[in-house]
């Protein structure tokens, strides 16, 4: 996003998710869930993706400081925050 910070959470399941700040050069990983339950904030222009880790279905929740405006959005294919990677 380039406008809108969100507040992830992750209730049920386990999800990773993978955030890169392109100013700073900057790569994260971070796995959250039930077992490890706590809020990752995101600013905008950082890059962020995400894969369910659990064998259930995971629900991800997005405190959001503002609507969704899909014009406020850029979008790279997925394999540009390599999964893979640490």
């Amino acid at each position: 996003h380039l406008k809108m910070t969100c507040n992830l959470i992750v209730p049920r399941g386990k999800v990773k998710f993978v955030f890169y700040d392109e100013e700073n050069d900057n790569k994260s990983i971070l796995e959250i869930g039930e077992d490890n339950y706590c809020r990752i904030t995101v600013q905008p222009n950082v890059w962020c993706g995400f894969k369910g880790l659990s064998s259930k279905t995971s629900y991800i929740l997005n405190i959001a400081d503002t609507s969704h405006d899909p014009l406020e959005v850029e979008r790279k294919p997925l394999s540009f925050l390599n999964f893979l990677s640490k």
